[in-house]
């Protein structure tokens, strides 16, 4: 029983941090008037060596980089759709 109260303790702490920690807006660095667009890799050594297919969804795509690293790019629009050629 004493495990369980523990347990519920430490779940209702991370739920109190995490609630507040989203609570505060995060500032991204970006300032307005900026020229580079969204589509703008962030760093120059955006070496893709491949597309992993087991992540791929509607809406997002999974990148392995050439420094061993994972880039997600997801999108409010569908980036990958069937039509009828399939």
């Amino acid at each position: 029983m004493f495990k369980r109260i523990q347990f519920i303790r430490i779940l209702a702490l991370i739920l109190c941090v995490t609630t507040t920690v989203i609570a505060f807006p995060i500032s991204s660095g970006a300032q307005s008037g900026s020229d580079k667009s969204a589509t703008e890799p962030v760093s120059s050594d955006f070496s893709i060596i491949s597309e992993i297919i087991q992540y791929l969804d509607e809406y997002s795509k999974v990148y392995y980089k050439k420094d061993g690293t994972y880039t997600a790019i997801s999108s409010g629009e569908a980036l990958h759709y069937k039509d009828d050629i399939g």
